[in-house]
């Protein structure tokens, strides 16, 4: 039968009645002599610092706490008994939920470069940073030199040129002093791109390369170009077509 101390009902069972029984013989007195309630109480009230604390202690006593809300003008006390088998709320083991992230913001269509120059930011995104153009660039040239020099933003870059109705092109050199350049030519809506790269011509010996589809397409002995007839004059409609001749 629960017994009631102070704000709390206690349980009693068989492992407290004998800690109760232990505490009466240390000192000396006969458990039938002394009340249960008090012994229990002495007992119960070395652990007992609170609502938790109590009910932590009693369940690991094998007894059962319940949290009592006593009316100041009832007698009778509400009693909330834990469920059995419950988990503490605060050693739940369900996942946070995760905070929804925000929703990204829709890279503009690369027809809105033509003019600009790599650096410039369109909707918040810069042509180099535009994922249709990096994933292009990766696809046309094999890692190294050359597809690292496509993503150098210390150069001198000319204004983005639209080729025809389906490409854009993009110039840089090194710097002044310098032989240096290349070029990004890539279809508008990013599906292919070629990449052009040149460290200075020497006539039949070295000149601007052009990478597609990961491998070197063509040598070129002449600088990467510069205008949009030139392109078209000696590429046709490469790399969304075949290189002519």
């Amino acid at each position: 039968m629960p017994r009631a101390f102070g704000n709390y009902l206690f349980a009693p069972s068989e492992r407290s009645l004998r800690c109760c029984n232990y505490w009466c013989l240390r000192h000396r007195l006969a458990v039938s002599a002394y009340p249960l309630d008090r012994c229990l109480m002495r007992t119960s009230s070395l652990v007992a610092l609170g609502a938790s604390a109590l009910a932590l202690v009693a369940v690991t006593a094998g007894a059962t706490a319940y949290l009592v809300s006593k009316p100041a003008d009832s007698s009778v006390a509400a009693i909330t008994a834990p469920a059995q088998n419950s988990t503490p709320s605060s050693f739940s083991s369900a996942a946070p939920v995760a905070a929804a992230a925000p929703a990204r913001k829709a890279a503009p269509p690369l027809s809105a470069y033509v003019g600009k120059y790599n650096f410039d930011k369109v909707q918040g995104v810069r042509f180099l940073d535009h994922p249709l153009v990096r994933a292009a660039i990766n696809a046309a040239v094999p890692p190294g030199e050359v597809r690292d020099q496509m993503y150098v933003t210390r150069a001198t870059f000319s204004p983005i040129i639209k080729v025809g109705n389906d490409r854009l092109y993009s110039r840089a050199f090194a710097g002044p002093g310098s032989d240096e350049n290349w070029g990004i030519l890539i279809a508008m809506d990013g599906s292919k791109a070629a990449v052009c790269y040149s460290s200075g011509v020497i006539p039949d010996v070295q000149g601007a390369d052009w990478y597609a589809d990961g491998e070197k397409a063509i040598t070129l002995y002449l600088p990467c170009f510069n205008e949009a007839d030139e392109i078209e004059d000696s590429l046709g409609d490469f790399p969304i077509g075949a290189i002519p001749g």
